[in-house]
């Protein structure tokens, strides 16, 4: 019986050999490469490539040992630093801005500039097109710089992109991060099994046949930036909105906790897109999330009453990226007055 067992055993390893070094003959492993800064993580999707210098939106992007769009950060703080962990998307990531321009380090320079018997250090984790989910793991990751305070960004295309983007929401699988919402077990065998290739190519012509795949994938690419999102600024009337704004909820909830359970301070940053400003039937978003801070205890900052009446030509790009001058404002005027105020009840802010 042990014998059978053990020829049984040889027998598969013997197949399973052959076949890869027969497949190598026409298959090589490889690190799945984007070609850009994003690269795949198998908890979030996609994250910010390690030690990556280029271009992203014009302007020069430069990330750290941590994939953070930010300079190199010991892990130990010193007794006289306060660290604060900024979490959010390309708005606070600083598209089509250089990394000094964005709100994470103008708030870093006031706060020294502004306070001087403390070190400030504002740690920019952001990452273009993230959702909530998807901050909750850089959230995480981030408590091992232990902060003393998290500001985490919200926008709208927060609550419905995952469920045009992401497989696990029912989206396509792939963006113009072009890197595959895709099982860790499938990347891993990518990188070292020829035969593995082999076999998922193989399925994958038989499904769908090679050249309508890699049009598939080039469409969906090519129509990223035409997702609507705006559903997010009315009040839902489908049962598909509704389900998207309770699980864009439980992330911003689990964040929330994880801060808690740190004893951290928690601020929501509410960042508008340009129609809501002028449009008060539009905020939806607003109002839920304003109530959710008061259920939890937790600082919400609403962008829109700070900027009615302003020319959001001067503060937006587009629909919702800060400009420079946006970025300034939202540091010195917006994040600025509550970080000193939290400060100061804490007893750290003279």
């Amino acid at each position: 019986m042990v014998r059978n067992v053990f020829l049984a055993l040889v027998s598969v390893i013997v197949f399973f050999s052959a076949a890869e070094l027969l497949c190598r003959l026409k298959y090589q492993p490889h690190i799945i490469d984007t070609n850009n800064m994003f690269e795949y993580d198998k908890d979030k999707v996609y994250a910010l490539k390690r030690n990556y210098v280029d271009t992203f939106a014009g302007h020069k992007v430069r990330t750290n040992s941590f994939g953070y769009r930010d300079r190199e950060i010991p892990i130990i703080k010193s007794s006289n630093t306060i660290r604060l962990l900024a979490v959010g998307d390309s708005i606070t990531f600083g598209h089509r801005v250089s990394e000094k321009q964005t709100y994470p380090k103008r708030l870093e320079m006031i706060l020294n500039r502004r306070i001087r018997n403390k070190h400030f250090e504002v740690i920019n984790t952001a990452v273009p097109g993230n959702s909530p989910f998807q901050e909750y793991y850089d959230l995480k990751r981030g408590l091992k710089f232990s902060p003393d305070i998290v500001i985490v960004q919200f926008t709208l295309n927060d609550v419905s992109e995952p469920y045009k983007i992401f497989k696990r929401y029912g989206g396509r699988g792939i963006d113009y991060h072009g890197v595959e919402d895709i099982p860790f077990l499938h990347y891993f065998f990518m990188r070292h099994s020829a035969f593995y290739i082999f076999l998922d190519n193989l399925f994958t012509r038989i499904r769908f046949g090679e050249v309508i795949w890699n049009k598939v994938k080039a469409k969906v690419v090519a129509e990223a930036d035409k997702l609507r999102w705006d559903v997010a600024a009315y009040e839902p009337n489908s049962p598909k909105v509704k389900e998207a704004w309770r699980e864009c909820l439980k992330w911003i909830q689990k964040e929330v906790d994880l801060c808690k359970s740190h004893k951290i301070k928690f601020i929501l940053l509410i960042s508008p897109v340009d129609f809501q400003i002028a449009n008060p039937h539009v905020r939806y978003a607003q109002r839920v999330l304003k109530d959710f801070a008061v259920r939890n205890n937790i600082e919400a900052i609403d962008l829109i009453p700070y900027l009615e009446g302003k020319a959001v030509k001067d503060y937006f790009f587009d629909w919702g990226h800060y400009t420079p001058r946006g970025h300034l404002f939202v540091a010195k005027e917006v994040l600025y007055p509550v970080v000193r105020r939290i400060l100061e009840e804490k007893g750290t802010g003279n």
